[in-house]
């Protein structure tokens, strides 16, 4: 009877001496958390994005405006829009930019079809881009504010983790490599050099020699969109675009900015595609942000350009299209 109690109480010993062990090893685990938590949070909020002095003109939004606007050829602009670019992401870029760049007065988001789509309720969720939007956005969003873009916490919590608990250095090189390439803007020098707009300056030149674009069947075009439509319904908008987009009206209009609504150019058949109940919602929605804030304008400029020969496809301009357009564009902002 001793013997059992003498081994009982050295198991107990040991036990206790075990979970003090395991216990003071999750305390340091939990404390490099923090740490690095801290670390990349003092990283994330004091660098600055440092756009160039001359620039009071800033891009923003998905691959149409990505590729559609050249800012070399609209003096004191910079284009940082990014593929695929929700307008949720596009507000806590643009809150960002105003913070360290005062000089900005004027902002054009993307404002098309697509960006209000209620497909568009699905870039945080299902998209099969989440992951990557996750990756641009997480050192400019507060963690309070991530249910306002409803997110896939799977993926948000697999992303976060990553780029909070541990050393970011991907992080660290490329904003010590390029002040522009930050996850949440890209590099901005990859657009096309001057060399290469030259070239297709001369393109333009001689405009009627070009061969024409091959764009899918208008019939498939209808499928295509009747497929989106009808898996996630027509009855509203996106909320969490219309969300962002009022956050955006509210933040320009306390920094004193312009906010320019910009619908880039699609093609007449596109157009034609979308629903008519969608298309209405979509103008009115826009018409009243316009008529409640002095600060916004809608630019719609989505009938602007009518030859095949300029698109890509039915929604994106080609390289040669984003020259025309950027010029055409810098005609109307001068007027």
């Amino acid at each position: 009877m001793a013997q059992l109690q003498i081994s009982y109480t050295s198991s107990s010993k040991e036990i206790a001496s075990f979970i003090k062990r395991a216990l003071i090893f999750l305390f340091i685990i939990f404390t490099i958390l923090v740490v690095f938590a801290l670390i990349n949070n003092y990283l994330y909020s004091k660098s600055k994005v440092e756009l160039p002095e001359a620039c009071t003109i800033v891009f923003t939004g998905d691959s149409h405006i990505r590729g559609g606007v050249f800012s070399r050829l609209i003096p004191g602009s910079v284009n940082i829009a990014q593929k695929a670019e929700p307008s949720s992401l596009s507000f806590y870029k643009i809150r960002k930019i105003l913070l360290d760049n005062p000089k900005i007065n004027t902002v054009y988001v993307a404002y098309s079809f697509n960006n209000v789509a209620p497909m568009a309720e699905t870039h945080f969720n299902i998209h099969r881009w989440a992951e990557e939007f996750f990756s641009r956005i997480y050192p400019i969003i507060n963690i309070s504010e991530l249910k306002n873009i409803n997110p896939n916490w799977r993926k948000c919590i697999n992303i976060f983790s990553k780029k909070w608990f541990s050393p970011n250095l991907e992080y660290i090189f490329n904003q010590n490599k390029n002040m522009h390439d930050y996850p949440f803007i890209g590099n901005v020098d990859l657009e096309m050099s001057e060399k290469g707009i030259k070239k297709l300056e001369k393109k333009l030149e001689n405009f009627g020699k070009l061969p024409s674009t091959s764009l899918i069947s208008v019939r498939k075009l209808k499928k295509k969109l009747k497929i989106q439509f009808e898996k996630y319904g027509i009855k509203d908008l996106s909320k969490t675009s219309i969300l962002h987009y009022e956050k955006l009206i509210e933040l320009t209009k306390e920094k004193e900015v312009n906010l320019i609504f910009l619908a880039m150019p699609m093609h007449k058949d596109l157009i034609k595609a979308y629903p008519s109940e969608f298309k209405e919602k979509y103008y009115d929605l826009v018409e009243n942000f316009e008529s409640k804030n002095s600060h916004v304008k809608f630019m719609d400029l989505s009938s602007e350009i009518k030859s095949e020969k300029l698109f890509r496809n039915h929604s994106h301009l080609n390289s040669l299209g984003g020259v025309y357009f950027s010029k055409k564009l810098l005609k109307i902002i001068g007027n």
